[in-house]
């Protein structure tokens, strides 16, 4: 829904894919393991009714969600080595509970999604740690590493 109007005609939403943002390979295991898309990439894809992450989610689940009739939640549940989710937001808004187990259908059809997107997706840019000239280091002092 769109500020309280209809709700919006787009079923499909690429909401993350870092493909240089990946976690460990000995966490490429389970059901989704031999699917196209690496699971071990961070992705986010809203289709319809459903939401699957993939990759390292752990630092995405490090948030306090306030809950008006409990205060804050803590996921003591969480599993930070699963690298695929699957969420009913209709259901489930606050995504607590994973359901890739038990619609391993859906998910293998966003996998397929997002192995569209990465074939696609135009490599990042921006990098994380600048690119810098060790010999202008050497002018600035001691300090700079």
């Amino acid at each position: 829904m769109i500020r309280g109007k209809e709700p919006s005609a787009r079923g499909e939403v690429l909401i993350g894919l870092d493909v240089t943002e990946k976690a460990s390979e000995e966490y490429r295991t389970g059901p989704f393991k031999h699917d196209k898309f690496d699971i071990t990439i961070f992705a986010a894809i809203k289709m319809g009714k459903w939401k699957l992450l993939t990759g390292d989610n752990k630092p995405r689940n490090s948030w306090d969600m306030e809950d008006p009739d409990h205060g804050v939640i803590d996921d003591v549940e969480f599993d930070d080595t699963r690298m695929v989710r699957l969420y009913d937001l209709v259901d489930d808004p606050s995504e607590r509970t994973d359901l890739s187990d038990e619609r391993q259908d859906i998910v293998h059809e966003m996998l397929a999604k997002l192995d569209g997107y990465a074939k696609v997706a135009v490599p990042p840019q921006m990098q994380t740690e600048p690119r810098v000239n060790k010999h202008v280091l050497e002018c600035l002092g001691p300090s700079i590493d």
